[in-house]
Formats: C-alpha cells, structure tokens, sequence
C-alpha cells in the first residue's frame, strides 16, 4: 500500500529545478547519495533516490525542511518500508506492505495533513499481449 501525503503548500517546478541547478552548481552530489529508505536504511532498492528531497532538505524554506521531515518521520515511525518525495515535491509517499499499518498512517497523518491518500499495488499481470502462447522447451 502507499500512503501519499502533502503539506498544505504547493513545490512549483521551476523554483524546485532552480534550486537543485544551484545546489549542483555549489556541490556535486554524493556518490550513492542518499535514499528513501526507512529507519536511516537506504530504499534505492525501492526507488532509487530523489534529488529533490535533498535540496528541499538542505536549501528549502524552513516550512519546507519542517514539513517534510515530519510526513517523512511519521511514515516511517508509522512502519514504512520507505519513504520519500514524490517527484519535485510537494507529495510525500510512504510505502508499506501491510495493508492496516498503512491505513493506519494514513489516519494519523490526515489529522494533520491536508491531503492524505492510500493507494494500492496493482497485482501482477502477464506480458502483453495476455493470450500469447507460450514457448514450448525443445
């Protein structure tokens, strides 16, 4: 399940590309760099890492740094198997495998949160297209 949360302000693309181009300019990123993952564990096996969250984090406005720090925190002290930004900001997703515990999380975060979502996993399906025969071993 993810749990998509944002604070109660908008991450307009080009201030967000400004940045991250001036974070650069100054310092070029780390190798590996950091993550999304839950309890200080990197989650680039998850989703690699947003660069984004790093400047927001680093060189964002205070309401942005206090922000997301706390949706983020939340989602993993919620047990969140990673969490991180989504895209250039503003929404946040925590990623849980247990139904109830995101649920969970969502209600807590939507008691402060504007904007709390639950969004399922799509279960797997076979390649397109589906009736294709399959190989039969020689």
């Amino acid at each position: 399940l993810f749990v998509l949360a944002a604070p109660d302000f908008s991450s307009p693309t080009a201030r967000a590309f400004a940045l991250l181009d001036s974070a650069r300019k100054s310092a070029p990123p780390p190798p590996g760099g950091g993550g999304v993952g839950a309890g200080g564990k990197s989650g680039a096996a998850f989703f690699g890492k947003n660069d984004f969250l790093e400047v927001f984090l680093s060189a964002g406005s205070e309401r942005e740094r206090a922000a997301y720090t706390a949706i983020l925190d939340s989602l993993r002290a919620q047990g969140a198997k990673a969490a991180g930004l989504s895209g250039s900001g503003c929404a946040c997703f925590g990623v849980f495998f247990d139904a109830s515990a995101g649920e969970a999380a969502a209600a807590a975060l939507g008691a402060r949160w504007p904007f709390v979502r639950c969004a399922r996993f799509f279960p797997s399906y076979p390649a397109y297209p589906p009736n294709k025969p399959e190989r039969k071993a020689e």
